[in-house]
């Protein structure tokens, strides 16, 4: 199949941007905002003439007209959704697992307020709205309602039992490039040392932890020493082998399965997550327990069959906070830290469709979230005080990376991507303040503050409902 092709002609010549999809609402107007299309360094862009375009809440195929500083303009048109609530309620039952990234895990009170009541990040701010609508949608994770891990790519949730990326500026308790390297065994596998070439970080990305044996290597010594007994790794006592066999063993990721790395294509399992974590029967009923420790008890659910409950819910805390069982909806919120990967464009796409496809038969969608900022931050003055919005080497990969997903997923019945990019406030920002009438989203942070999550969860919750009318 073609590319999606980012450069479109129109009659003043070239104009770049990055083309809308399919956005969803569930009965409210959806702001679409020229940011999204922002395609290339020191662009600034208009949508319809303005620093928004709100689209009614009506299915069909609505035009937006983009302009820039130059005068130079062109047309895009956006798919809409429109499923009202009525459609679905009393109807279906949804058992959403959401996980993700940084974004998925923020704490966002209200900038007004200060109020947690509507949510404070997508999943709760999703499942708080269907309550009001009086919908059954009850989100899944191990937080509550959502699995989080910050910085982590698509590749670490495929492959690896913790923390780990390819990007300078990761936290000196990931692994990186290097210990990647060793840590997967690649010398022995390719009889090459690391050294930095582009096919190295493309196998590192494809390669599960724990299907080779670790190589003996002095940078990974170091590193198993640093963080001996800390962050969830084991105590390192002086074998390297033995070290990260009981990585893999009990790994910090919820999904992460050995068996998997060893005889399948990557070591992504929910039927480990579930094993490991459920509390919940297949209807979203809280299991019950009398044990001070109830992991790996037998008992029945409300819906009357038997349940297990997972080998890491060891307490009643635990039993009463995570709430884990078999999906009937996933979505995904992972990709903008594939932006700073030094894996190939192809490749890091690659990742992110198998990481995709670890959920056959289940509807799964999939969004990443645009950093902050305005094109035009006069324009949203006095009540705003942005940040200025530029394309940089991390945004232009990941709307690269997800221009192969997109085209990719078109003919796949159950996976689904989310427009949240060109949905997402422009003007949220994380730890915003809102002062006399004035918020100030101007700090330098990449994470999206209050708005910009409800944007995302409104998104999802429209494609939800989309999902129970159709199905």
């Amino acid at each position: 199949m073609t590319l999606i092709i980012f450069i479109l002609v129109s009659a003043l010549g070239l104009f770049p941007f990055y083309p809308a999809g399919t956005v969803y609402s569930y009965g409210k107007p959806v702001s679409i905002y020229p940011e999204g299309f922002v395609r290339t360094r020191g662009q600034n862009l208009l949508a319809d003439g303005n620093k928004e375009a709100v689209l009614h809440p009506v299915s069909g195929v609505v035009p937006i007209s983009l302009s820039d500083a130059d005068g130079n303009s062109f047309c895009d048109s956006i798919r809409v959704v429109c499923t009202e609530p009525e459609s679905v309620a009393d109807k279906f039952k949804a058992l959403v697992l959401c996980f993700g990234e940084s974004t998925t895990g923020t704490v966002n009170p209200d900038p007004r307020t200060g109020s947690y009541d509507c949510g404070w990040n997508w999943a709760t701010m999703m499942q708080n709205t269907a309550r009001t609508h009086g919908t059954d949608v009850t989100c899944l994770g191990t937080e509550k309602c959502y699995t989080a891990h910050g910085g982590w790519s698509s590749y670490t949730y495929l492959n690896w039992p913790c923390a780990a990326k390819m990007d300078t500026g990761a936290p000196p308790h990931f692994f990186n490039s290097e210990t990647m390297w060793y840590a997967l065994g690649l010398k022995s596998v390719t009889g090459k040392d690391f050294s930095k070439e582009a096919w190295q970080y493309d196998l590192i990305a494809k390669t599960p932890f724990g299907r080779y044996p670790v190589d003996e290597h002095s940078c990974l010594v170091e590193f198993a020493k640093k963080v001996s007994g800390l962050y969830g790794y084991p105590v390192f006592s002086g074998s390297l082998q033995d070290w990260a066999d009981e990585l893999a063993e009990n790994p910090v990721n919820e999904f992460y399965s050995l068996e998997e790395a060893k005889k399948g294509r990557h070591a992504f399992s929910l039927e480990k997550y579930i094993e490991r974590y459920r509390t919940m029967d297949d209807h979203g009923n809280r299991l019950e327990s009398d044990m001070a420790d109830p992991s790996g008890r037998k008992v029945r659910g409300k819906d009357g069959k038997r349940y297990r409950i997972g080998s890491r819910i060891v307490s009643q805390a635990l039993l009463n906070k995570v709430s884990v069982c078999s999906p009937t909806h996933v979505v995904i919120n992972v990709g903008i830290n594939d932006g700073d990967s030094f894996s190939s464009i192809g490749a890091t796409a690659d990742v992110l469709k198998s990481l995709l496809e670890c959920f056959p038969g289940i509807p799964a969608a999939h969004f990443v979230m645009r950093w902050p900022g305005a094109c035009y931050p006069e324009l949203w003055a006095p009540g705003y005080i942005p940040r200025k919005y530029s394309v940089n080497g991390n945004n232009d990969r990941v709307m690269a990376i997800m221009s192969e997903v997109t085209e990719w997923s078109a003919d796949r019945k159950d996976i689904h991507i989310l427009d949240v990019w060109h949905c997402q406030s422009p003007v949220s920002q994380h730890k915003e303040k809102y002062s006399d009438g004035v918020l100030d989203c101007s700090l330098d942070d990449v994470h999206t503050g209050y708005h910009g999550q409800m944007d995302a969860a409104d998104q999802v919750l429209g494609w939800l409902y989309h999902c129970l009318q159709v199905h």
